[in-house]
């Protein structure tokens, strides 16, 4: 597995990763080893639809909140 995206608190990371596997992405979360930062990992094979959803996610992000 190779990292996605990494994220500072629990909660970022598995709404992330729910949307993730609405789309049948296997991934898992890692916790760093500082114990600070939560990893989600996924299958290269994966990466570019992976890609594609943080982006739709971000730029609904931004365009509820601003930015």
């Amino acid at each position: 597995m190779i990292l996605l995206a990494t994220f500072n608190n629990e909660l970022e990371a598995q709404l992330l990763a729910s949307q993730l596997e609405e789309s049948q992405i296997d991934h898992k979360i890692e916790r760093s080893a500082t114990g600070d930062e939560y990893n989600l990992m996924i299958f290269e094979d994966d990466m570019a639809e992976a890609q594609a959803i943080m982006e739709a996610r971000a730029m609904a992000d931004e365009a509820m909140f601003g930015g």
